[in-house]
């Protein structure tokens, strides 16, 4: 995995936050920090893509 993008909609869909994530080298995960405060996570769609060398992406969805 070379990149890892994060973004998050509101109830109507509207984007409310999204960045790049960061690697972390020691156990190999991404992370993603907010930089705004959003009051309630509830009905927010999160949107994770990861590319890889050769320009692959796989892309996740998960509402919470």
């Amino acid at each position: 995995v070379m990149s890892v993008s994060v973004d998050l909609f509101d109830l109507n869909g509207a984007k409310a936050e999204g960045g790049m994530a960061v690697e972390d080298k020691k156990d190999l995960n991404w992370n993603y920090t907010l930089t705004t405060e959003i009051a309630s996570l509830t009905g927010t769609k999160i949107v994770v893509k990861a590319s890889d060398k050769p320009g692959h992406v796989t892309e996740k969805e998960q509402t919470v």
